[in-house]
């Protein structure tokens, strides 16, 4: 299946350049910022109090996790007229906050207590070959990597003497590859309209440390293990923005809005529960690229016609 995808790919990309017209050498340099909300589908699994599938009565204070600045270049390299090669690269940091109390009602002290307060920090790295079919529409085939951890902390009074202190440390990273489309709508004089719309597929990366410590009386119990959930993923992507063309300094100008959503199914472990969870990804964007072009050769003298 890779190498039949390999294959297309590579098809498409010796069609577009076949078809493409050369001319000379060219590139794209820009910085991106997206102003971001997101609705994390481990959102569920962080305000857990208590590590159990069972939807035990809880109470959750003070929940906060706000939007948050992404940052990042863009480069970009023209093979030809038609086929352009684009990578973005953006990252930030999110706050994740609360405090979640669960009533356990087989416990003597009858609670749990729980209080994430922990930093994310987020890469994303979006590579796309576009290749252009006609003025208005173009092919986008994506590769895109995401990266982020975080680490949840977790107190549980089980009895008087019993008491259990837990630390999750999370890590994700994912490799994904898409298939879309870009339209391209000229409103006025410089002024575009740019919308793309694609769909990707993701197997995630997941390792879950856990260590907890169980202080029962006067001895403590240090126990650790280390989970690899089995999960896979499919996601989609649209971006509406406009784009304004500064010939004078070669320069775009695009502001719009960009939308992600990913779907999580597959085979759970300990108690993560990722399956059948979703995340939403979204928010305004900005970014400024300056375009190159280098000056086609003139014709050797030989190759001159009267």
């Amino acid at each position: 299946m890779k190498a039949r995808i390999a294959s297309i790919i590579a098809a498409a990309l010796l069609f577009a350049c076949a078809a493409g017209e050369a001319r000379a050498a060219g590139f794209q340099i820009g910085a991106i910022g997206w102003y971001t909300w997101w609705k994390p589908s481990f959102e569920k699994w962080m305000l857990q109090g208590f590590p159990t599938t069972t939807n035990l009565p809880r109470l959750v204070k003070d929940y906060s996790f706000p939007q948050s600045p992404l940052f990042g270049p863009v480069l970009g390299i023209d093979f030809n007229d038609r086929v352009n090669l684009t990578a973005i690269f953006t990252g930030g940091k999110y706050r994740f906050r609360a405090s979640v109390l669960t009533l356990l009602p087989f416990s003597a002290n009858g609670a749990a207590a729980a209080h994430p307060d922990v930093s994310i920090n987020k890469y994303d790295l979006d590579t796309a070959l576009n290749i252009t079919l006609n003025r208005f529409v173009k092919i986008i085939i994506g590769v895109k990597y995401q990266n982020y951890s975080f680490t949840k902390a977790r107190l549980m009074s089980i009895s008087p003497t019993w008491v259990e202190y837990s630390r999750d440390s999370v890590s994700f990273n994912a490799l994904s590859g898409g298939f879309g489309f870009g339209f391209t709508f000229r409103l006025v004089q410089n002024l575009y309209l740019i919308w793309s719309l694609s769909a990707r597929y993701q197997h995630p990366f997941i390792i879950l440390r856990n260590n907890t410590y169980l202080l029962i009386s006067t001895p403590v119990i240090p126990m650790r293990n280390r989970y690899m959930p089995n999960y896979n993923s499919v996601a989609g992507n649209s971006t509406l923005s406009l784009a304004y063309v500064i010939e004078a300094i070669s320069t775009t100008i695009t502001a719009g809005f960009r939308y992600q959503y990913l779907y999580t199914f597959g085979r759970d472990m300990q108690d993560l529960h990722l399956s059948t969870e979703s995340d939403h990804f979204y928010g305004v964007t900005l970014a400024a690229v300056y375009s190159y072009q280098a000056p086609e050769k003139e014709p050797l003298p030989e190759e001159k016609t009267e």
